[in-house]
């Protein structure tokens, strides 16, 4: 290739694990600074080639990577969101820590240039100035969505969101060659004219320029539907505004006619996954009952009225997770994928080959969606006459594989959402649901199970192969254990045997048949022998339980391998604990043979997990019948109590193991069933009502009031912590923990929106009129609760008939109204914007297949002006090296690089900056620096307008460029910062024994390590003129623009020489003001100073050691002692007059802890800063500490006793 390009090329493996490839040229004398260059799209370093020798020539160390997934540059191939401007602004500060860069000169064009712009706000302290071409600076608005933005403008974005599909990737990297060769010279100074011509010759008289060719397009050409009869069926979808519209449910054909129906790709917005019953034999829903609910629902999200709220299991087991928020359903377009809208009805044999390929793709559809909803209103079948609910909805074989395809789904991102009613929306907890096998499901028709087999076998393959591929072997061996119970159940199809290749082994199968077996099993497992973990702590005979491989187990028991070998590490996915044995894996999976071979091994049946659970709370949760008498009869215990307080009954009823509690019933007749109904309300979720009938005939206390005590620690803290929390930060369990005492099974049903439950608890004569201790009743608490009004008039209606009839007539009347909303749509475009946008045309590159669609064909395509026949074949080598996946990765983050980037809103550049524009740029004119007030965001910015030139300027007109960029570069950045004012006179003072001056930031670095890690004796470190060597103690660095900090270190060797001096900000490489003074303590062990700036002031004499620290330390333990004694009797006192006692023991123990706390502190502090003898000091400061906890420990013991005391005696009175 005759390319000159007499440049350095090297390679650095960061921090973030990016193996980057850059070019770098440093000038012939001493360097002025660092020019970092950043490449935008479609580029590489390669488009910075002209400035490289122009800045270096000027003095200037120029340096220009590769972004990740460019050029030689390594490129994550696993997660579009690893190329989110966070990830890559990571890299940039990755590369100068890498290189000893303390800060420098940023230039970037095109999506280079908003990097730059992030870099200046997002980490200020490593940009010296700041230069852009072609890319605008847009100050963050949290208020704003920039992808809803754009995806409203099909004109000038419409590339970006067609670089949103798979589609896209595939055109762009079809022909290298010609993709550079269009994409660059498309926005340059060729004539747009002679290049439209070229395309099409009947396109110049009406679209001069390539907006306008964009807009005639996009108004021209309808979108078609495909046809049903093509191999693959398409993914058919509703748009929100449509759906919100409807008043009766009509079928796919009908739709298809009247033009509502569209084709769906992930570029128009998001997509919603319904998953439902039909209320009839015929029709899903005959009466408009249950979309109707879900039309409420939208409104009633994206305004406000209700929220979607975490699980309640959920929320204790994992703590608080993100819920969809109305910005999630508002930003974009949402579309509804409805099994009646979008799969084919009729009964023509075009349509059944169409409705076939359709349920085939059903996977494929639940992937693509972002949305997946349960909808499962109490509504009655009209042919069945039962309710139908989210109970019967997991009962459904169909339901249960749409339910499969979200879990085995590739997809990282995404909600699945049960909508209940208008009013009461949840986030679906999946910790259970592998008990759930499709094959166990109900089907209408039998012959359903061979679809149902066809599809799971390969989604499991799938997912078998991504775990493998991504190197995720845990979560394969778990599924190539599991599938056989959690997928293939029921079914008649194999599962599937392994994926390993190359299995080889002189084990004869005719002689050794469990060997050979086992041999075989520990190959397609990955694991080497019968003892060894793999990383999640999992052996070899837990995978042989899960999989229900007797032949293994034996084979593994007649080696002796523990059977009570547990797992060392929880599987969180799962929701299983750590130190999980054999036989808890097999009864939870139901796997009774292995149950059985591992109970007559004499496996322990009471053997304590994490959870402190046995087995037969591991069988109770997995709701097997079988092993929890196999259990019992081996004497499990039944009244183990595992977290936070829950007997084996207990945790049957919290997760919905209807059979597994009717058997623990059966067989321990005299168990107690306190608080049952409670826990089975709060927890079991969609089986709630299931439990409350079989818990009702067992005779448990319908209208039992909720109390627990200290003597029940898990319950108590958890309700009272939670309800304290309530306060600061409310959800659906702080709500209920709020209002448990004294409740209800009827409140807590309102309150964990196990509505389902409610006619149930009203037949048994559940009352209405009791309150709880917050002095509210049922009624009250559906009216806070937002509960339907049918359920409110219900629980108001305390009188006059019996409660029971008043309950069925209401129930009745509630299934022929419609739900009531009090939210209006703001689905609805916000501007104004035809709505036939995007119910009925596409986008234009959709419509033309493709970005290169509307270029010319090769073969007609124009020379370029910008880029010589070398270097389009130099650009085209390099992205057929790396694909496009990495480029068009920035474009689908644009929503993700928002949300990060809101953070900065409002906070302006301060840095020196340019920003150069074109004529002929389509992203960039010039008077859009006035119209976006960039002057007023950015003080120190200039302006530079090259005029003949487009989006490729620094290619176009190079010259023209290194000129407004060097001057640039002289004027508002070489001239030397104040506080470097006389730096030259000290550099020349620099000892010959000083270390060489490396990268400045390293300083920085052992300032952060000190403050975490002890140095030990005989430890060094050196960097930027600076050297500490072994011994140093204290580091102070103390900043007059009222900054502070202070790490410690423990003192190597007592003694030394105290030395003080200043340093320069920017050696530190710190981000304080640049006229912030700086002075530094360090007490070396040796004489002399090793930092050449601090040796300017001298060497002081030691200070000498006082027992301040001592006296001060005592004194304050003394004192903090008093007060908790004093603050103890005062609260004892009023204990004496309060009923109630929760909340004062939860405020006496957060009041010693933070006391507590702040005396360790305090005496810690002390001592250190006031003496440097911590040889004699330490121990001192641990008989105070010692002191301090002990004292602190027993007045608590003392009062929470009193407090006892105190409400026993009260109680009896």
């Amino acid at each position: 290739m005759a390319l000159e390009m007499p440049f350095q090329h090297s390679r650095i493996l960061l921090s973030t694990g990016i193996d980057m490839h850059f070019v770098h040229l440093a000038p012939s004398s001493q360097a002025k600074g660092t020019v970092l260059c950043v490449h935008g799209f479609p580029d590489s370093w390669f488009g910075f080639r002209h400035q490289i020798r122009a800045l270096a020539s000027k003095g200037w160390h120029v340096i220009v990577p590769d972004q990740r997934g460019y050029g030689e540059t390594s490129a994550p191939l696993v997660d579009e969101a690893k190329y989110c401007q966070e990830e890559l602004c990571g890299d940039m500060c990755a590369l100068l820590d890498a290189l000893g860069l303390a800060s420098v000169v940023l230039l970037g064009h095109d999506w280079g240039g908003t990097l730059v712009w992030n870099m200046a706000q997002q980490f200020p302290d490593r940009v010296r100035a700041v230069a852009s071409v072609c890319t605008p600076f847009f100050p963050n608005n949290p208020a704003k969505n920039p992808w809803e933005s754009m995806r409203k403008n099909p004109g000038r974005f419409d590339y970006q969101v067609w670089f949103q599909s798979a589609a896209a990737e595939a055109e762009l990297s079809a022909d290298s060659y010609y993709t550079v060769k269009c994409t660059i010279r498309g926005t340059g100074a060729d004539d747009v004219k002679s290049f439209l011509e070229a395309a099409d010759p009947s396109l110049v008289a009406q679209a001069p320029t390539v907006k306008g060719l964009w807009k005639m397009l996009y108004q021209q050409r309808k979108r078609r539907v495909s046809s049903l009869g093509s191999d693959t069926f398409v993914m058919y979808t509703v748009p929100a505004d449509a759906f919100l519209q409807m008043t009766e449910v009509k079928m796919h054909e009908e739709l298809a006619d009247a033009g509502v129906l569209s084709e769906f790709d992930e570029s128009l917005g998001k997509a919603m996954f319904v998953s439902h019953q039909w209320l009839s034999d015929t029709h899903p829903d005959p009466d408009f009952q249950q979309l109707k609910i879900l039309q409420d629902a939208l409104r009633n999200i994206v305004a406000g009225t209700s929220s979607i709220s975490q699980a309640l299991f959920s929320e204790i087991v994992y703590g608080r997770r993100r819920c969809p928020t109305p910005g999630d359903f508002a930003s974009g377009h949402l579309h509804i994928w409805y099994d009646y809208f979008s799969i084919p009805q009729s009964h023509s044999h075009r349509a059944s080959q169409g409705r076939q390929t359709a349920i085939q793709s059903i996977p494929t559809y639940v992937a693509r969606c972002e949305f997946f909803v349960v909808l499962c209103p109490a509504l009655k079948h009209r042919d069945q006459k039962r309710t139908l609910s989210h109970a019967t909805w997991g009962e459904r074989g169909w339901c249960r594989t749409e339910r499969v395809a979200r879990e085995l789904s590739t997809r990282r991102s995404g909600y699945v959402i049960i909508v209940e009613s208008a009013t009461h929306q949840t986030l679906l907890w999946a910790g259970l649901s592998m008990r759930d096998a499709p094959g166990e499901g109900e089907f209408t028709l039998d012959g359903d199970r061979v679809w149902i087999g066809r599809m799971v076998t390969q989604m499991v393959w799938s997912k078998l192969f991504y775990y493998l591929e991504h190197g995720q072997f845990h979560n394969y061996r778990f599924l190539l254990n599991a599938q056989a119970a959690q997928y293939f159940r029921s079914l008649d199809m194999e599962p599937i045997d392994g994926l390993v290749p190359g299995f080889h082994t002189e084990t004869d199968p005719s002689v050794d048949c469990k060997g050979f077996m086992l041999e075989r099993f520990l190959h397609q497992n990955g694991l080497r022998n019968i003892f060894e973990r793999d990383a999640a702590g999992w052996p070899p005979i837990c995978f042989a339980a899960m999989s229900n491989n007797v032949v293994v187990l034996e084979a593994l028991l007649d080696r002796k391998v523990d059977i009570n070998q547990a797992t060392t590490k929880p599987a969180t996915e799962v929701n299983l604990p750590a130190k999980l044995t054999a036989l808890g894996i097999a009864s939870l999976m139901r796997n009774n043979e292995a149950v059985e071979l591992l109970l007559c091994a004499r496996a322990h049946v009471n053997y304590k997990d994490s959870y402190g659970g046995n087995a037969l709370h591991i069988a109770c949760a997995g709701d097997n019948p079988h092993a929890v008498r196999l259990l019992c009869h081996a004497r499990a215990n039944v009244n183990q109590q595992c977290m936070p307080g829950s007997s084996p009954l207990m945790l049957s009823c919290a997760c919905g193991s209807r059979r597994a509690m009717k058997e623990m019933l059966t067989l321990n007749p005299d168990l107690s069933l306190r608080h049952c109904l409670h826990v089975a309300l709060m927890f079991a979720g969609g089986g709630s009502a299931d439990l409350v009938s079989v818990l009702l005939e067992a005779r448990a206390n319908v209208n039992e009031r909720f109390r627990v005590d200290i003597r029940e620690p898990g319950w108590w803290i958890l309700m009272n912590g939670m309800g304290v929390r309530h306060r600061v930060s409310p959800s659906r369990l702080t709500l209920l923990a709020y209002h448990h005492y004294d409740a209800t099974p009827l409140m807590f049903s309102i309150l964990s929106g196990s509505l389902d439950s409610v006619s149930s608890l009203l037949s048994a004569r559940a009352r209405v009129d009791i309150q709880n201790y917050r002095k509210s009743t049922a009624s009250d608490l559906a009216r806070q609760m937002l509960a339907p009004s049918w359920l409110i008039e219900v629980l108001a209606d305390t009188g006059g008939r019996d409660t029971e009839t008043r309950a069925e007539s209401v129930l009745a009347d509630a299934e022929g109204r419609d739900t009531e909303t009090r939210a209006e749509s703001v689905l609805a475009d916000a501007e104004g914007q035809d709505t036939e946008i995007f119910c009925g045309e596409r986008h234009v590159f959709h419509l033309r297949g493709g970005l290169l669609k509307g270029f010319p064909p090769k073969a007609r395509c124009p020379r370029s002006e910008i880029l010589t026949e070398d270097e389009l074949r130099y650009y085209a080598a390099q992205f057929s090296r790396s694909g496009y996946f990495g480029p068009l990765s920035w474009y689908r983050n644009v929503e993700r690089n928002w949300r990060w980037m809101c953070s900065t809103a409002g906070q302006k550049v301060l840095q020196p900056a340019l920003i150069l524009t074109a004529g002929r740029d389509p992203v960039l004119k010039a008077s859009m620096v006035e119209s976006l007030k960039m002057k007023e965001w950015i003080p120190g910015l200039v302006h530079r307008h090259i005029e003949e030139c487009g989006h490729w300027l620094l290619q176009e007109k190079p010259l023209e460029a290194n000129k407004h960029i060097c001057d640039w570069l002289l004027g508002r950045v070489e001239e030397p910062p104040p506080h470097e004012a006389g730096a030259e006179g000290a550099e020349e003072e620099v000892p010959e024994e000083a270390p060489p001056a490396v990268a400045a930031p390293a300083f920085q670095v052992f300032l952060r390590i000190i403050a975490r890690h002890p140095l030990e004796s005989g430890d060094a470190f050196c960097g930027s003129q600076y050297a500490v060597k072994k011994g140093v103690i204290l580091c102070i660095l103390q900043f007059c623009s009222s900054m502070f900090m202070k790490p410690l270190a423990s003192l190597a060797s007592a003694g030394g020489d105290f030395a003080v001096g200043d340093a320069r900000r920017q050696d530190l490489g710190l981000g304080v003001n640049q006229d912030a003074e700086v002075k530094i303590w360090c007490f070396p062990p040796e004489k002399g100073v090793y930092n050449d700036r601090i040796a300017r002031s001298g060497v002081k004499e030691r200070p000498k050691v006082v027992p301040v620290g001592i006296v001060i330390a005592v004194s304050s333990s003394v004192v903090v002692v008093a007060i908790i004694i004093i603050i103890i009797i005062i609260i004892i006192i009023t204990i004496i007059i309060v009923v109630n006692f929760i909340i004062i023991i939860i405020i006496i123990i957060i009041i010693i802890i933070i006391i507590l706390a702040i005396t360790m502190i305090i005496s810690i502090i002390v001592i250190c800063v006031t003496t440097r003898v911590i040889s004699v000091m330490v121990p001192i400061c641990i008989i105070i500490t010692t002191f301090n906890i002990v004292s602190t420990i027993t007045t608590t013991i003392m009062s929470i006793t009193i407090i006892v005391a105190t409400q026993h005696y009260t109680s009896q009175q």
